[in-house]
């Protein structure tokens, strides 16, 4: 409902243009009078829970409500933005809309400002003003009031309308974190008046600009579409979803017509389906016992097997059907003394028009069925299995295909390529025999002659090593190791020569720094003269690239 708060006499007042002359809404379009209720909700203090309660809205029911306002006993008082047909303030009880409205919650802002600045907008960009500003003591509710009251009526679109124009509001006034939660029909909002208890501040009315507008007006404001568009849209929606639910069905009796009526999937059924689980039990049973079920595994399979056949067998001849079909892998006395109080729930469950039905997956777990088990069965077998069991069919049903079309194996297309290589035994004059001879003996001398070159290149780097590290000692001089190439055994003799604890004693720390500069000098040296590249102009080697032309 829309008022506010007189702060001089302390009293909440109600436009009294939303009522006649009579101090009550009625609804005479239709031939009869209908008297309108408001939804109430309010917290006593001290208490948790939100109660609820209906007022006639006539000037009784405005009345006890101006006083709910006014008794501080109440930490909170909400009313509903709309008027319904009896006590209930639910969405089909809704019975007419007197305004719309726009929740903004701008808490922490200054209200004046934030009104100021609503009111800009509206003017700069040809937007309807609010009829009222109300603070809600944390933020502000904009409502725009309406010239008649908007009825609900059964197949009209009224409802639809309200909150399309509470969802355009939301949009337009965005930046003043209007609340898109606030724009269902059955919303409630603060009455003026009232005390908000989380900012202890008096929910009122701030300004009332003394517009109304018409339905027709607010939705050339707001809403993009005229009706005559949303009609011709809506007719069109509907003409489509006939068209569309039509070409469906067509569809489907085209597909029934020309589905084959030969083996495959086309035959399948739930009594076939029923038969192979019952065939995969018996196989099972002929894999793990030879042929007939073991004790401690009667029950689970007689529970499996009458449970398939449930799906497609009456109760009257369900447990006659089984033990026809599983009297073969099931012994003879227990199905003559435990089979039928064991199968008793499962053809009780059918005489409801129920049944067990379990997955694949759930009958391989419950029977522990393995992988080598279900490569016999056909039904019995995992996801896995059954996919390796498609790919395998769908091999041999292509090497089928290819065979008949003509193509070869693949044994019979590697003899043919061998027979038309050449053969170069008799190219070379000799036997095929003596040819592979010679052939495993120069595959042999191949070999023999690549690990002589990895060895030499071994020595090579191994002797480089040697060479390094004895210059590094003060055995060999730098310069010389740089223009002469030592052999390997004569650096082997230097090194047996070496006396380790004699060298670190004659060699002090300061040396051995000096001599650890000389090796990287020389080893920069080394790089340079490999590169082409030299400067003797100073006293340590270094290397300048240069091209060489």
């Amino acid at each position: 409902m829309a008022g506010y708060y007189n702060p001089q006499q302390n009293k909440l007042d109600f436009h009294s243009r939303e009522y006649d002359s009579q101090s009550k809404l009625e609804d005479t379009s239709s031939g009869k009078s209908d008297h309108f209720w408001l939804s109430v909700r309010y917290r006593i203090s001290g208490e948790s829970d939100i109660r609820s309660m209906s007022l006639p809205a006539t000037e009784t029911g405005l009345s006890r409500l101006s006083e709910m306002s006014e008794d501080r006993r109440y930490s909170a008082l909400y009313v509903g933005q709309a008027l319904f047909r009896n006590g209930r303030g639910i969405a089909r009880n809704l019975g007419a809309f007197t305004h719309v409205w726009c929740d903004l919650d701008c808490y922490g802002s200054d209200p004046e400002t934030v009104m100021s600045e609503v009111v800009g907008k509206c003017l700069s960009e040809g937007i309807p003003l609010p009829s009222t500003f109300t603070s809600s003591g944390r933020g502000i509710y904009l409502k725009w009031l309406f010239l008649d009251p908007v009825f609900v009526k059964k197949g009209q679109s009224s409802q639809r309308l309200i909150i399309a124009l509470n969802k355009r509001m939301v949009e337009v006034f965005r930046e003043f974190s209007a609340d898109s939660n606030a724009t269902d029909a059955t919303r409630i909002l603060r009455v003026p008046g009232s005390v908000n208890h989380k900012s202890g501040t008096v929910c009122h009315v701030m300004h009332d600009t003394g517009e109304r507008y018409s339905v027709s007006d607010l939705k050339a404001a707001f809403l993009p579409f005229s009706d005559e568009e949303m009609a011709s849209f809506y007719v069109e929606k509907r003409r489509k979803k006939r068209e569309r639910k039509a070409r469906i069905i067509s569809l489907q009796a085209e597909r029934l017509a020309r589905r084959p009526k030969t083996s495959g999937r086309a035959n399948f059924s739930a009594k076939s389906h029923a038969h192979c689980i019952i065939d995969d039990l018996r196989k099972l049973a002929e894999i793990r016992w030879g042929g007939e079920v073991r004790e401690g595994f009667r029950d689970m399979f007689g529970h499996i097997g009458i449970s398939a056949l449930s799906t497609c067998t009456d109760a009257e001849n369900l447990l006659r059907d089984a033990i026809t079909f599983m009297g073969d892998f099931l012994p003879s006395d227990y199905i003559e003394t435990e089979f039928e109080g064991h199968s008793r729930s499962a053809i009780e469950l059918v005489r409801k028009g129920q049944s067990y039905r379990y997955r694949t997956a759930r009958m391989v777990e419950l029977l522990d069925i393995t992988t080598e088990e279900m490569k016999s069965l056909s039904v019995l077998v995992s996801d896995a299995q059954r996919l390796d069991k498609k790919r395998r069919n769908d091999a041999a049903s292509k090497a089928e295909k290819r065979r008949k079309s003509g193509a070869a194996t693949r044994s019979e297309y590697l003899e043919s390529v061998r027979s038309q290589e050449p053969k170069v035994w008799n190219i070379l004059g000799i036997s095929r025999a003596a040819y592979y001879r010679k052939k495993a003996h120069w595959d042999a001398e191949i070999l023999r002659r690549h690990e002589e070159a990895e060895a030499k290149k071994r020595h090579v780097s191994d002797a480089r090593v040697m060479a390094s590290e004895l210059a590094f000692r003060g055995i060999i001089d730098d310069g010389e190791l740089g223009r002469r190439n030592y052999r390997r055994k004569d650096l082997v003799a230097k090194f047996e020569a070496m006396d380790i604890e004699a060298f670190y004693a004659l060699h002090t720390p300061q040396k051995i720094a000096t001599l650890r500069k000389k090796r990287a000098d020389y080893q920069r040296e080394y790089r340079a003269r490999k590169a082409n590249v030299f400067d003797l102009s100073s006293g340590v080697s270094k290397a300048i690239m240069q091209g060489t032309g």
